[in-house]
């Protein structure tokens, strides 16, 4: 598979209220602590060094977005969060 022409990060947020509001179509990405959720953005991105990977479960507390363009122009958003640490605004 080739690699997205351009993939970055775009922020993170410590609420839902932070959340930008973006008309990309957005996907989000959830699960648990120490499941694979960072080290799929960096596989989609073909960059290990796109999303931090750790070791120790536990370590994403923020809702973290990342834009990804497509070959032909096409830009979506895809958001990574752990379900354990996500609170209500």
């Amino acid at each position: 598979m080739k690699p997205y022409l351009n993939a970055k990060f775009l922020i993170s947020a410590e609420k839902l209220s932070q959340c930008p509001e973006y008309t990309l179509p957005e996907f989000p990405l959830l699960g648990r602590s120490n499941v694979g959720k960072s080290s799929f953005i960096n596989g989609l991105a073909n960059n290990k060094k796109l999303a931090k990977t750790s070791n120790v479960p536990g370590k994403t507390r923020l809702i973290n977005f990342f834009n990804f363009l497509f070959t032909n122009s096409v830009y979506w958003c895809i958001v990574c969060v752990s379900t354990e640490n996500v609170e209500e605004a």
